[in-house]
């Protein structure tokens, strides 16, 4: 081969790899979040042992507890502990669906089938029917979830109930979040009370307090708390509806403070 037509295919080869990286569509990332309340405790006797049984926990009554879904041709195993954050599910770029199927003893079958999100990292939130607080229904509200969407030093308000929530932080106007609205808030710009900008308190620490009109239009107190943020932190807020089993409000309230979740290596090539 002349040194010609040598670098004249180590040219061709070079284009061919710059043109398939280019039509590589990037992997799509997703976390999910299930939000509700464990089947209440129901024991139905005593077995030889001396040991509580407890009745079955009925179909829909919380997720399952095993789940598989696909990943290009894998098949990949997942479960979804109630208000806890999974890892990381990666999609193919050109996947345009999350399906996700139980493996339970019962047979299994598709548990939820959503549009998967163009691009990016994101966060799943799952809950059950509204009407029938049934898990075999589930709804999920998907969010942008990358640090330039969402931010260390910002709190995210995500309202998967049925009522509207009341919000006073100090520093800014109260402000109320819908049913399945979302609501970013910046706790570490600087600014005056208009409501628009946060001043960080001298000591780190803000007030808040939310709350919510039941359905007897009775205002109910979830939560009354300072609240602290650091500079690498960001705070999920989720507010979703309660069974209203026993002393439970209709709403509940979960917070939880974290830093930006480190996306998971790609394998090494050849495995």
């Amino acid at each position: 081969m002349s040194m010609m037509n040598y670098f004249l295919t180590i040219g061709l080869l070079l284009l061919v790899g710059i043109a398939n990286a280019q039509d590589e569509v990037p992997k799509k990332y997703i976390r999910l979040l299930a939000l509700g309340e464990l089947h209440r405790w129901d024991p139905y006797g005593v077995n030889e042992k001396g040991v509580i049984i407890q009745k079955p926990i009925p179909k829909g009554a919380q997720p399952p507890n095993a789940l598989r879904y696909s990943s290009g041709e894998e098949v990949k195993p997942l479960r979804i502990p109630l208000r806890q954050f999974t890892g990381f599910i990666t999609l193919n770029g050109e996947e345009e669906s999350l399906t996700l199927k139980s493996i339970d003893s019962d047979g299994g079958g598709e548990f939820l089938k959503s549009r998967a999100p163009v691009s990016g990292v994101n966060l799943g939130v799952l809950s059950p029917n509204l009407e029938t607080m049934d898990w075999t229904d589930p709804k999920i509200l998907m969010l942008k979830d990358d640090a330039k969407s969402f931010p260390v030093g910002q709190i995210r308000f995500v309202n998967v109930s049925d009522r509207t929530i009341t919000v006073s932080i100090e520093g800014y106007l109260d402000f109320s979040i819908q049913p399945g609205q979302t609501i970013l808030k910046a706790l570490k710009d600087e600014g005056t009370h208009t409501g628009s900008k946060f001043v960080q308190p001298v000591d780190g620490r803000s007030f808040m307090r939310v709350s919510f009109k039941s359905s007897k239009n009775v205002e109910q107190e979830i939560y009354s708390n300072n609240l602290n943020i650091n500079e690498d932190t960001r705070i999920q807020c989720f507010f979703y509806k309660s069974k209203g089993e026993g002393s439970s409000k209709e709403v509940r309230f979960s917070l939880i403070p974290e830093t930006v979740p480190a996306l998971p290596k790609p394998p090494k090539r050849g495995r």
